[in-house]
């Protein structure tokens, strides 16, 4: 049986990601936000599991702290997008673009 305190430290990597997600995201909207109001950022879709900020696409708890990430940016105010240019099946994963706009 796992212990609270193992599953605390791992309830608290997740949160780390979330907090380096949106601090990834920050960067990017600081980078251009005196010259436009949108910013691009990649998305894999892992087939019948969820999207995941490609940037994270490797980390463990990637697809639920996107989730988490956008809704933050949702109560932030911004508004979100999400655009496909391939979408996953069994053999590879789905790629497109998560919009944020303010």
């Amino acid at each position: 049986m796992i212990s609270a305190k193992e599953a605390g430290e791992l309830y608290n990597q997740r949160g780390k990601l979330v907090e380096k997600m949106l601090d990834y995201i920050e960067k990017e909207i600081r980078g251009v936000a005196k010259e436009q109001k949108i910013v691009l950022i990649p998305l894999t879709e892992k087939w019948y599991q969820g999207q995941v900020l490609s940037e994270f696409s490797e980390e463990d708890w990637g697809i639920k702290a996107t989730g988490d990430v956008e809704s933050t940016l949702g109560n932030l105010g911004y508004v979100l997008e999400t655009y496909w240019s391939s979408t996953g099946n069994e053999y590879r994963n789905g790629e497109g673009m998560l919009k944020i706009s303010w």
